[in-house]
């Protein structure tokens, strides 16, 4: 069985002994609604439970009795409940991870480490997986990856895991000839004509980490021509340097673009090399490598920028099922419903660089900022990755330009921002009744990962006004910010 909400649970097996068929027939109806009744474990996490024992029910009695029993025995091996990466998950009657993505990633690593993954709950995390693939491991692992939501994000992990044990090019000769183009279409890019003779576009270079630079052109240099696959990789290799890239939806042209003038810079500075001065060699081969992949004189990460790197790396549940940091501004998250009323996602639909330059998350700092929010905040490293060169003037939204035209007066903030920052304070005021600095300053728990940021609150920290405005209700997949966000209200002690 797996519980994670009441939509999504499921039982692959039931056993009932009854002293009839009519009444095994009965008792089922009743598990079955009860089942949907039951109170589980409502953290976002995603538990497996090899077995449940119920013990003995009466038929008789109704389906809410049934469902206390469910959750008696749910409670009890959650308890015991062991995380999916650790050696002891084998023999567990319970298993826990993050979510799909990552027993994805844990399943990616196992793959790339070259171990077996025949324990009882993969099948049953990622359906379609079996441990008898052989050669064609990758390929179901990286056709289940594109089948979850965000797209394309489960099959980024799967690569990153690849790149760490130095596997990619093993992965990327076990896959099927043009299937990229299949995975391409699957997430909605547009459709791309590999012709060697089109001139590049001007769209903005290809983002990609340097760590993924030289695996990626070893393994396109040894083709004989850049294929789907190939593009494919480095969409890939994009999105993992900046999730906002998976909503351009020509970043498969930007893809090939960037492959064409990198392997021809690769093979140019190799050229160059050869005819060097031996003492030399190394050093040039690396600095004209380097600037052939548009990595030379990227800016480096601030300290804030590490952190926040570390934050996302970090496991979401600890040993006794979770782990997440404490913030004191658990409540700016509410503001992402209030941006999507004031039209943030279509403005910056409009504009693809501004949502590559990731102005969603500098606006949500600048709002962090706003009501004083300290610096030594989680919430500030998880926003703190961003580009600092906006434009000074910025055309905003007509839902913007309406709540600013009344009352006119104007804006002491620094531009592109105060407008935004003004018309959500303004928003707030006249339809939830509340101040900037009550909504965001709201302690909570925050689960981060590279794809989903979990915000949890206290059962007593409900807030009507919030409530009635639909702050609370679960974002989902925010496409300017490149995460899945999600709400959750819990007892004390499940925090």
């Amino acid at each position: 069985m797996n519980s994670t909400s009441s939509s999504a649970r499921t039982v692959q097996r039931l056993r009932l002994r009854a002293t009839s068929a009519e009444r095994a027939r009965h008792a089922a109806l009743l598990l079955e609604d009860a089942l949907r009744t039951a109170t589980l474990p409502g953290t976002g996490r995603f538990i497996l439970f090899r077995r449940l024992a119920l013990g003995r029910l009466d038929p008789g009695k109704s389906a809410s009795s049934f469902a206390l029993a469910i959750e008696r025995a749910v409670r009890q091996a959650e308890s015991q409940a062991v995380r999916a990466a650790l050696p002891a998950a084998a023999h567990a009657a319970a298993v826990v991870f993050q979510d799909r993505f990552e027993a994805v990633a844990l399943l990616a690593r196992r793959i790339a480490q070259h171990q077996p993954a025949d324990e009882w709950f993969w099948p049953a995390a990622l359906p379609g997986w079996r441990s008898d693939l052989a050669g064609a491991r990758w390929t179901v692992l990286l056709e289940i990856a594109h089948s979850l939501f965000p797209p394309l994000f489960a099959a980024v992990a799967v690569l990153a895991e690849a790149v760490a044990a130095n596997e990619l090019t093993s992965l990327m000769r076990s896959l099927p000839m043009n299937i990229g183009t299949q995975w391409l279409r699957a997430v909605g890019f547009a459709e791309l004509s590999l012709d060697p003779d089109t001139t590049p576009n001007s769209a903005p270079p290809l983002p990609v980490e340097c760590s993924w630079v030289q695996p990626i052109l070893s393994w396109v240099n040894a083709l004989p021509r850049i294929d789907h696959n190939a593009v494919w990789l480095a969409c890939c290799a994009a999105v993992r340097t900046n999730a906002c890239c998976a909503t351009d939806l020509n970043l498969p042209q930007r893809a090939y673009d960037w492959l064409r003038e990198s392997t021809k810079a690769v093979r140019k500075s190799i050229v160059h090399v050869s005819a060097a001065d031996e003492a030399t060699s190394d050093k040039q081969a690396e600095q004209l490598e380097l600037r052939g992949r548009g990595c030379v004189g990227r800016k480096a990460k601030s300290p804030a920028q590490l952190e926040r790197t570390a934050l996302n790396a970090r496991p979401i549940h600890s040993s006794n099922g979770r782990e997440g940091e404490a913030t004191a501004g658990g409540g700016l998250f509410f503001l992402i419903p209030v941006l999507q009323q004031l039209g943030i996602a279509s403005f910056l639909q409009a504009r693809p660089h501004l949502t590559e330059q990731r102005f969603g998350p500098a606006l949500l700092r600048q709002l962090a900022s706003r009501v004083k929010l300290p610096e030594s905040d989680p919430i500030c490293s998880l926003l703190d990755e961003h580009a600092d060169d906006w434009p000074e003037r910025m055309e905003s939204p007509r839902c913007v330009q309406e709540i600013l035209a009344e009352p006119r007066r104007p804006i002491q903030l620094p531009a592109p921002f105060g407008p935004w920052i003004t018309a959500a304070r303004r928003w707030c005021r006249r339809r939830a009744r509340i101040g900037l600095h009550s909504l965001i300053h709201r302690p909570a728990q925050l689960f981060a990962s590279q794809t989903h940021w979990d915000v949890c609150f206290r059962l007593d920290q409900i807030d009507f006004r919030i409530r009635r405005a639909g702050l609370d209700l679960d974002p989902g997949w925010v496409a300017w910010l490149g995460q899945v966000v999600r709400f959750h209200y819990l007892e004390a002690y499940d925090l």
